[in-house]
């Protein structure tokens, strides 16, 4: 339809319900007529402004000499055939004092159509722009420093989720510059297919990026497997939507990504939700973040398929909502890491307290075997290797402290016609019984009892002189004949008895403890030459012995 037509029809123009007229997304052109009565000369001291920097084509029509003259602006132009250079669409005006006329408006895009015309003094709009740009510098500062913050923490600690917040912020942040026109103002002001691809491009790598930031965040694969399926699928078809951004028209990319974008939105607000509950402390932070930012993406979408009315705060919600949700996600972050140094040093905690549990049970363990394998599992005594050892480790304490320790060997008498006459398992228990009868006697802690080999038994005694070996080498034989166990093999006692050698050395005057075992085994020898079933004790040929060594 061409201007005269518009203009022969000019009973056909209704008035704007408030001011702003926003149809969605609509191919239909859109005329406006716009009546200006001029009051006084002002020059080009004011502006005709389209503040919505996304419309594709507008041609503006005014009286001028000769008849009407067309001026073009839209975003399908190169940024420097602007009349004016800025991110929005001005037109400068100049009449004279006084005059009456008509302004008629052609618009038509493949966004949204959101329409604000509105004539302002030049002075009076860069005033107000200019606190608009410190406020988007602003805006673009506070997200470059959260990506190169967390760029730093990635490299640091090379946690993928820090990553992949970057890539959300830069591909907002580009989402945002494009939506408000300062990416195809600084970027690419030449490239105005760009500028329109840029776009549904950004929106569908937002959509990736948040997706894979919150399956990682939030842990999904532990907190919400479904969820986290979910959100897989939802990656894929955002990247799907950022194919068609570079193949395929504006107009289905945008719509498909808007719609992605509602879908994404609720999805990972569900997700957080969930994983909240189910005790991911990290989520409650992202929560709230994602549900800031959804509600003001949801305001900006709404807006654009005039559900809501296209003003001040529909235009900027996203842009604030994405601001606050870029600050709290970043605390988001530090929480999480704090809690993971929270969790970790727990784990260390324990797992310190756990290895020292199992070294105490080890070397309770060890502790035991030892013993174990110095037991005779027989007679409960100690064994042969549990007294060499015991001997040994009696006579260097004895020397340190110069003083004297004995020594008995026990022997029951005719052990070998016992176990002829009764059985191996007879012998056994007579060995057990008499092995009862030592450890009853051994009172004290330092005193040992062994079997040293066969029927024969040992008593090691730590600070124990002749007298005391002789005592207690008595108390045994009495011990034994008291259990008074027929022993038919026995050819003058027929009970069984034992014969006990005892002696008694100061290790500093001997040369080692086989001294102590030869005197004693020879007071064994003279004990059974004696008739058996007594004890003796060798003295005096001991210190003899000593002396000459």
């Amino acid at each position: 339809m061409s201007i005269e037509t518009v203009m022969a029809q000019d009973e056909a123009f209704e008035a704007i319900d408030g001011e702003r007229l926003s149809l969605g997304y609509t191919a239909t052109v859109v005329w406006l007529k716009i009546p200006l009565r001029w009051e006084e000369s002002a020059g080009y001291e004011w502006l005709l402004v389209f503040d919505y920097p996304l419309l594709d084509d507008i041609r503006l029509y005014e009286p001028g000499d000769g008849g009407l003259r067309e001026r073009r602006l839209g975003d399908t132009l190169a940024f420097d055939t602007r009349l004016v250079h800025h991110r929005e669409f001005l037109f400068p005006l100049m009449r004279a004092a006084g005059g009456v006329e008509n302004l008629y408006v052609r618009l038509e895009t493949t966004s949204s159509m959101q329409v604000h015309p509105r004539i302002e003094r030049a002075s009076d709009f860069f005033y107000t722009d200019g606190n608009r740009q410190i406020a988007y510098g602003l805006l673009y500062g506070v997200m470059l420093m959260m990506c190169l913050y967390n760029a730093f923490l990635y490299v640091a600690i090379r946690d993928p989720s820090y990553l992949a917040y970057v890539f959300s912020v830069l591909s907002g942040t580009l989402f945002i510059m494009a939506l408000n026109g300062h990416a195809f103002q600084y970027l690419w002001p030449d490239s105005p297919a760009l500028a329109n691809t840029v776009v549904p491009l950004s929106s569908s790598l937002w959509m990736v990026g948040t997706a894979i930031f919150a399956r990682l965040f939030l842990e999904t694969d532990r907190y919400a497997p479904i969820f986290s399926r979910l959100l897989s699928g939802m990656t894929v078809l955002a990247l799907g939507s950022s194919l068609l951004a570079l193949f395929a028209g504006y107009r289905l990319a945008i719509e498909v990504g808007t719609a992605l974008a509602l879908v994404n939105g609720s999805l990972i607000l569900l997700t957080s939700a969930l994983c909240w509950i189910k005790g991911n402390r990290s989520a409650r932070f992202f929560t709230l973040a994602w549900l800031v930012y959804g509600v003001g993406t949801g305001l900006l979408i709404l807006s654009r398929f005039s559900v809501l009315p296209n003003n001040f705060i529909t235009q900027n919600s996203a842009a604030m909502g994405l601001l606050a949700e870029i600050i709290i996600l970043s605390l988001a972050l530090s929480d999480k890491y704090r809690i993971l140094h929270e969790e970790l040093s727990k784990y260390s905690h324990d797992l310190e307290a756990r290895v020292a549990e199992r070294t105490e049970a080890l070397e309770k363990a060890n502790e035991f075997l030892h013993k174990m394998s110095r037991r005779d599992s027989l007679t409960g005594l100690a064994n042969r290797l549990g007294f060499d050892e015991y001997l040994t480790q009696e006579w260097h304490r004895q020397r340190r402290a110069d003083k004297e320790m004995a020594l008995l060997f026990c022997d029951v008498d005719h052990f070998k016609g016992y176990n002829d006459s009764y059985g191996h398992r007879a012998g056994d228990l007579c060995l057990q019984a008499v092995a009862s009868v030592i450890s009853a006697i051994l009172k004290r802690p330092a005193d040992l009892g062994a079997r040293y080999g066969g029927d024969e038994l040992a008593v090691v005694l730590p600070e124990t002189d002749t007298a005391g070996a002789r005592k207690v080498a008595q108390r045994i034989v009495e011990g034994v004949r008291e259990l008074d166990m027929e022993h038919c093999a026995s050819p003058r006692h027929g009970q069984v008895t034992v014969s006990i050698g005892a002696a008694s050395l100061n290790p500093n005057r001997a040369r080692s403890e086989a001294e102590l075992v030869e005197a004693a085994d020879q007071a064994l020898y003279r004990a059974k030459e004696n008739g058996r079933n007594q004890a003796a004790v060798l003295e005096t040929e001991i210190s003899a012995q000593a002396s000459a060594g």
